[in-house]
């Protein structure tokens, strides 16, 4: 008995090791890749929901950031991919995500504005001003204020609406950042999300490309 428990043990620790490396999660592929940011467990995505709306800011490493471009390498390599991530030193990226929870393709401006003229409004307000309601704490002792802001297209049939808000500088590891959003649209008023930055734990890029 003794002797098959301790096989058992070999072979639990064999696979469970085939798929971490020193507590890291190592992607097969590219989708795998970018699946792990949106598992809220893994401390990179934080949600915030009222009623059926929700607001979620997505954490963006300059990796992830670089993906849709290493995706276009061929062939693709270490020397590229670092060369593609270069591009992205110097901000800290993170991804707001709104929409409804209840209702597929459920427009979350149109449900607020009522109006065409009112939505437009609200559009021009996400894709504008957004900045002047957005900051991050870092380590409770420096503000940090976004250096661009920008409103992807594109998900109108999806219904969520997503942007891209970048920040200057580099976090360092264990950084502890605060992401505030001063809502004055979608009724949820100040807003904080808390991220423990480990870049320890960011996933190696896989050479995998899926066809």
């Amino acid at each position: 008995m003794r002797v098959l428990i301790k096989i058992l043990f070999i072979l639990v620790f064999a696979i469970w090791s085939t798929s971490c490396e020193e507590g890291v999660f190592v992607p097969e592929n590219l989708s795998e890749y970018k699946a792990w940011f949106f598992i809220e467990d893994n401390g990179f995505i934080k949600k915030r929901c009222l009623n059926d709306l929700c607001i979620n800011v997505v954490y963006k490493p300059n990796e992830l950031m670089a993906i849709n471009e290493i995706k276009a390498l061929k062939p693709i390599n270490k020397n590229r991919i670092d060369s593609v991530v270069k591009t992205y030193k110097g901000s800290e990226y993170f991804m707001m995500e709104i929409g409804h929870m209840d209702v597929e393709n459920k427009d979350p401006l149109r449900i607020q504005g009522g109006n065409l003229e009112k939505y437009g409004e609200l559009t021009e307000s996400l894709a504008f001003h957004i900045n002047e309601n957005l900051l991050l704490l870092k380590n409770n002792i420096d503000t940090l204020y976004p250096s661009i802001s920008h409103l992807e297209l594109g998900y109108e049939l999806s219904g969520v609406k997503k942007i891209i808000v970048a920040f200057p500088g580099q976090f360092t590891n264990n950084d502890e950042i605060v992401f505030i959003y001063d809502d004055e649209i979608f009724g949820f008023g100040r807003m904080k999300y808390k991220f423990d930055i480990d870049k320890e734990r960011i996933p190696t890029i896989p050479f995998k490309i899926e066809k």
